[in-house]
């Protein structure tokens, strides 16, 4: 039954006549309007229809559970007409089937309307994809009709109202060049999904925002868009409010995401089949971005999440809402996926001199467990403004998942004349997941381009990026390109680099801007690829980077240590270190031009160390290392306290002050070169000098419970020292002399160990300790400008035969 309705701004009156003439209804509700002055008409449709409703005819428009207007077959229909000031609700059904040129809500501009969906928009086809070549793979198209749209809003002017999809709801369209929801007009009001939007078709487009829209848009339902140059949400007008999801947005241009054409090498055999046989070339359409945003947003950019994943005995019993992390389990989690070469989330300009500013995020946390119980779970129960312009607490995925198909998971660029730039007030703060994964093709989790204004970056959850390639791609966790004004970078959580292939560029942060300073690492930074394969024939060599400042000239400083605790998280009932983990290097560390400070301070390092031409200060405390570093300035310092260090040390040519102390282990052959001016001082620890060590030293010094030990192979005796020392050098009387030998000699033989200007061994070189010496072999101790050992084997009589 259509039920037309008038009604004043107090009582609305039913007219009872059916809908049998509109002329007879309009002259009933005419004679009502004249008894109760003021009313507007309204529209219920309480039973399926075939016959669309429009606003400026039938007023308000109401579709109940039980009603539904189906246009099935009336090309180039709309269901619903708002062409003027009036409300539409549809809480039951639109439906069109294998109807080309339809929509489901269509609003004209400069209307004053709230639509409001708690039932569906079904705009589908009875096509379904066939095997044609008997392959046992489905063939064609996703599908077959065109130019279906759930709703549409005009371009040309302003609506002014909300677009509200309830719980439960749902927008459902098949056909190439069509969409959930499109805003081609300024929106002012907000745009509020709980329900569900979803799209298949070439050119899918799940949401689109043309121009401004004055508050918020919230995903709190899920999308999808599929197809080639699927899109999921594009926003390209600002927001006035905050942009905020916090369900799942998918877009993919691939017909299956759970299967991939890519075979590991490992796993190839004679049986596989080749590449082009794996999946038909209808399978791999490409899609574009899942979430593209190219407005500013006054109230920042949130996926949302959990804000703290642990919760203290202390706060499970309290039950006061009254801090950030309080209100998490009224919070859903968001997540952006993208499958195919499209980014997971984009941001960038839409003008080449036009600033798109995210200013700190507002959240307004809704009452989704109806904490008062009246029933409303979606009004709001807390607001806080926090302090970055975008925040990422769920997940972001990238994922190429066929073989040629690059992935970016976030990728943030200003405009390419440099002229308009992304401004993120407050800086990135990440606490969930951003994730690329690409197979013979580049990787990025983290895209910061040129023209970004970011200040800081703040990680306490995870950016990886994974690559597997025969040939040179690259994987980047975090890539900072010229032109990005960045200073800082901290991390508390995981950036991880991770590469399968020889020939695998993989980076887990690399920096070419001008204006990065520091980095602080207080969790996990790694980089690292495994071989599964041999590279292609003329494939370079690939390489594992933690940290590439190479191409930087200002300086740098890179400190390492663990987090301050702030809970219990072990249970002793403490806040101690322990409730922390140890932060971990993994991957090289390369540093540009400038003067760069590194202080690793806390936890392990499995990685080189390349200094550049500028001055270092390397300083190691409390803290493991196994690598190898180089120095090139010509002004460095190296200390090491309280660590152990395995690996060998390029002094190189320049000035190093080199100081190794409080029971510190470092074993590895050291070199400097002849016309460089070193000075090492051993306190209280042991360095272990490998057999090819070749140092020139200014200054030598060893002073206390000192050990030097050599590594020596007596068949393979060297002609010269392991240390020359042009100035003096004094070994302390409590140091001890450990050999290594790594073979035997059936006769005596000598090698000398330290040579010097001024040779000074405080105490009696009889009494020296000599530690570690083979059974078969007697030692002892010789100076005069020169430090030696003499080994004499030993009697048989002496070895008890």
């Amino acid at each position: 039954m259509r039920t037309i309705k008038c009604a004043d701004a107090s009582t609305r009156r039913t007219s009872n006549v059916k809908a049998g003439s509109r002329l007879v209804l309009m002259a009933g509700c005419s004679l009502l309007c004249l008894v109760y002055g003021n009313a507007a008409w309204a529209l219920d449709i309480d039973e399926p229809t075939t016959t669309p409703a429009t606003t400026s005819t039938d007023g308000e428009v109401t579709i109940t559970e039980d009603g539904e207007i189906d246009i099935s077959g009336q090309a180039g229909t709309a269901a619903v007409t708002v062409d003027s000031d009036n409300d539409v609700t549809n809480d039951g059904a639109v439906i069109a089937e294998d109807t080309d040129d339809v929509t489901g809500i269509r609003v004209l501009p400069d209307t004053v309307s709230t639509i409001t969906i708690g039932g569906t928009i079904q705009l589908d086809e009875t096509y379904e994809r066939e095997d044609e070549d008997e392959d046992g793979d489905l063939d064609g198209p996703l599908a077959s009709g065109s130019n279906r749209t759930g709703i549409l809003v005009e371009p040309g002017g302003t609506l002014t109202g909300d677009i509200l999809l309830g719980q439960g709801s749902s927008i459902i369209v098949e056909g190439n060049d069509s969409a959930g929801v499109l805003v081609g007009s300024v929106l002012d009001g907000s745009f509020i999904s709980d329900g569900s939007i979803s799209v298949t078709g070439d050119n899918a487009r799940g949401l689109s925002f043309a121009q401004e829209v004055t508050g918020d848009i919230l995903l709190s339902g899920n999308l999808s868009a599929q197809g080639a140059n699927a899109t999921g949400v594009a926003v390209t007008g600002p927001i006035g409010g905050a942009f905020t999801i916090e369900a799942d947005v998918v877009s993919s241009g691939f017909v299956a995401t759970d299967r991939s054409n890519y075979v590991s090498p490992s796993n190839e055999d004679e049986d596989t089949p080749p590449l082009d046989e794996r999946l038909d070339a209808d399978d791999l359409y490409d899609n574009d971005s899942a979430v593209t945003i190219t407005g500013s947003v006054s109230g920042g950019v949130l996926i949302n999440g959990a804000v703290d994943d642990f919760t203290s005995a202390e706060d499970a019993e309290d039950e006061t809402k009254d801090t950030l992390d309080d209100f998490d389990e009224n919070r859903s989690t968001g997540s952006i996926r993208s499958f195919g070469s499209g980014a997971a989330l984009q941001i960038t300009t839409q003008t080449a001199d036009e600033d798109v500013v995210l200013s700190p995020v507002f959240e307004t946390v809704r009452d989704t467990l109806d904490d008062d119980e009246d029933e409303d779970t979606t009004e709001a129960l807390a607001t806080f403004q926090l302090d970055q312009g975008l925040i990422n607490r769920g997940s972001i995925l990238a994922n190429g998942l066929n073989v040629g198909f690059a992935a970016t998971a976030v990728d943030i660029s200003g405009s390419d004349t440099g002229a308009g730039r992304v401004i993120i007030e407050g800086g990135i703060l990440n606490t969930g997941s951003i994730t690329s994964t690409a197979f013979e093709a580049n990787s990025v989790a983290l895209n910061l381009g040129a023209g970004t204004v970011v200040g800081s970056l703040e990680n306490s959850g995870s950016i990886i990026a994974n690559v597997a390639t025969r040939e040179n791609h690259t994987g980047t966790a975090v890539r900072v390109a010229e032109g990005v004004e960045l200073t800082e970078i901290t991390n508390d959580g995981i950036i991880r680099g991770l590469a399968s292939g020889d020939g695998a560029a993989v980076s887990a942060i690399s920096v070419e801007s001008a204006s990065l300073t520091s980095v602080t690492n207080n969790g996990t930074i790694s980089a690292f690829f495994t071989s599964d394969s041999q590279a292609s024939e003329g494939v370079s060599p690939g390489f594992a980077r933690a940290l590439d400042f190479s191409t930087l000239s200002q300086d740098i400083t890179l400190t390492q240590d663990k987090a301050t605790p702030v809970d219990d998280r072990n249970g002793d009932g403490e806040i101690t270190s322990s409730d922390v983990p140890e932060p971990v290097l993994r991957g090289d560390v390369v540093f540009g031009s400038g003067n760069d400070t590194f202080h690793l301070l806390d936890g392990g390092l499995t990685g080189d160390v390349y200094f550049g031409s500028g001055s270092a200060d390397f300083e190691i405390r409390s803290a493991s290392v196994t690598g190898d570093t180089w120095f090139e300035g010509t002004a460095s310092s190296l200390t090491i306290s309280s660590s152990t260090y395995t690996g060998d040390i390029q002094f190189g040519s320049g000035m190093v002050d080199a100081l190794v102390r409080n029971g510190s282990v470092v074993e590895g052959d050291l070199f400097s070169d002849a016309a460089s001016d070193v000075a090492l001082s051993v306190q209280d620890a042991t360095i272990n000098f490998l057999r090819n060590t070749d140092l020139t030293l200014t200054s030598f010094s060893v002073t206390g419970d000192s050990e030097l030990g050599f590594e020596i192979d007596p068949q393979a005796l060297r002609d010269t020292p392991y240390i020359n020392v042009l100035g003096s050098a004094t070994i302390g009387d409590g140091t001890i002399i450990t050999p290594t030998l790594t073979s035997f000699a059936a006769s005596d033989f000598s090698i000398d160990l330290v040579q010097a200007t001024q040779l000074t061994f405080e105490g009696e070189l009889a009494g020296a300790q000599i530690a570690n010496l083979p059974w078969i072999y007697t030692a002892e101790l010789t100076q005069d400008d020169t430090l030696s050992i003499d080994f004499q084997l030993k009697s048989a009589e002496q070895l008890g035969l």
